[in-house]
């Protein structure tokens, strides 16, 4: 296993962070199912759940408990629940089931047990300070001075047998942020800057965040949307080093599973947007042509200087070269040669354009869920299968929908079937890098409410939009009803 390889190679250089899984289920398990399922079938599930050897799965009964690989506690009832919903455990930057609700989320109070020795009182304290800087986020930690007003507590005790610095809850079934961390003081002696990473780790892990490096697929960790394949140096990671701060992609991750960025307004009015994978912005303005409107590029000082021709969709792929509709359903491309726009085969109601150079729209003809799919294939365009009213390409040219009930759709490897993901919308809008945006289906003002994708289901965010689009880094931009222009200052 690529932990032990670790721990053996780097026994004397770092630690260890490790967390605990106590996440608890709303239904108990009946005792009759329970006592049927004994241990021994319980850590053969467990090993091939988590891809490990059956030596490295020790059942603890005084706690009921076990432990994989020495790091990643378990409680028995978990394993039954998990057995019996025949769910894997899962991998990337990467996420459990639950995440902390908005209710505890936006103030998650921490208090520290007297006796915790005062060099770890100071580095909880700068990593509680360092998740509070992170920008665009909900997440927010304060110290109190009594248990009974806390969230989650910070113990610190001795456990010579451990090789783990320290173990954290992950977030409840309700909602509640994980309710401990628990220092070994055994490490007491570890510089104070892998102090830090290590409480910095801990705390990612009473949010709901997995380790970084372990890369095994499933369904009760998932990969983060929009984050990197790859982080050597995640806070995240199983192997505590010096802290040098949040990586991109921590933050990325962060950003996916509590959204909370601020609005910045741009000059200028319109009516949609559209974002390419190298960050050219373009437009339809709110200015008539004919039936409809001027289309427009924004420059190097964020001011927009008019394309030829006119439209009323936009969306940009490969090369950043936009594609638009206009009130007919034509599709044309813009030439960047001849600075003007290629008349393109078909009629479209939707359409979008990934940065891998695919390209998707929405046809005239009536399919189950709306109208027909279709993709380009360099020369015209081939059917899917299914039907949407909405459609939206993001990382490796992966398209997704909405049909006319407001369902939600990504289009698989194979390309056979569309699989349905939670949640209700009215239209869905998807980044190079993996972000994921959705538009709710109850009016608001400015137009609907906003949503993320976190990889399970809907993180709601700030803000209200009638249209997004997203680049290369996941930032959305957005126009509202008003026809005002904004993007998240992430």
């Amino acid at each position: 296993m690529k932990k032990n390889v670790l721990l053996v190679i780097f026994a004397t250089l770092c630690m260890y962070a490790c967390h605990q899984d106590a996440v608890p289920v709303e239904t108990v398990v009946p005792k009759e199912i329970r006592d049927s399922i004994s241990i021994e079938v319980l850590k053969g599930f467990l090993t091939e759940a988590m891809g490990t050897s059956e030596k490295a799965v020790v059942y603890n009964s005084r706690d009921t408990t076990f432990v994989i690989e020495g790091d990643i506690l378990i409680s028995k009832t978990e394993a039954e629940k998990q057995y019996k919903d025949n769910v894997n455990l899962a991998s990337a930057h990467r996420r459990r089931r639950w995440l902390v609700s908005d209710t505890w989320v936006r103030n998650i109070k921490i208090y520290m047990r007297p006796g915790t020795p005062p060099e770890w009182v100071a580095v909880t304290r700068t990593a509680l300070a360092q998740w509070n800087l992170l920008k665009g986020v909900k997440v927010k930690f304060s110290e109190v001075s009594e248990l009974r007003w806390a969230d989650m507590e910070i113990v610190a005790r001795i456990d010579a047998t451990s090789d783990k610095i320290a173990v954290a809850q992950f977030p409840y079934l309700e909602g509640k942020p994980g309710s401990s961390i628990i220092i070994n003081l055994k490490y007491s002696y570890i510089p104070t800057e892998q102090k830090l990473t290590t409480m910095a780790h801990e705390l990612g892990h009473t949010l709901g965040i997995a380790h970084t490096d372990l890369h095994q697929d499933g369904i009760i960790e998932k990969p983060i949307p929009g984050t990197p394949n790859s982080d050597l140096h995640s806070v995240m990671n199983s192997v505590v080093s010096n802290w040098t701060g949040f990586t991109f992609g921590d933050k990325k991750a962060v950003q996916a599973m509590y959204p909370n960025g601020e609005w910045i307004q741009m000059a200028g009015s319109a009516t949609d947007i559209a974002v390419g994978p190298l960050g050219s912005v373009f437009a339809i303005g709110k200015d008539p042509i004919g039936a409809d409107f001027g289309i427009y590029q924004l420059g190097s000082f964020n001011q927009w200087f008019k394309l030829p021709g006119s439209a009323r969709k936009i969306t940009a792929g490969a090369g950043d070269v936009p594609w638009i509709i206009n009130s007919v359903g034509g599709i044309y491309r813009y030439n960047y040669n001849t600075r003007l726009w290629d008349r393109m085969p078909g009629s479209a109601k939707d359409i979008a354009a990934a940065g891998d150079g695919s390209v998707y729209m929405i046809g005239g003809a009536a399919a189950t869920g709306g109208n027909c799919i279709y993709k380009w294939n360099g020369s015209n365009w081939t059917q899917l299968p299914g039907g949407a009213v909405r459609i939206a390409a993001g990382a490796q040219g992966m398209p997704w929908i909405v049909d006319n009930t407001g369902k939600i759709f990504f289009l698989g490897g194979s390309g056979a079937h569309w699989s349905e993901v939670p949640g209700l919308a009215t239209d869905i809008f998807a980044g190079p890098e993996g972000s994921v945006y959705i538009t709710g289906r109850t009016p608001v003002y400015g137009g609907y409410t906003l949503s993320r994708w976190n990889g399970v289901d809907w993180s709601l965010m700030p803000g209200t939009a009638v249209t997004l689009a997203v680049n290369h880094l996941g930032t959305p931009w957005a126009v509202n009803s008003l026809g005002e222009i904004w993007y998240q200052n992430l």
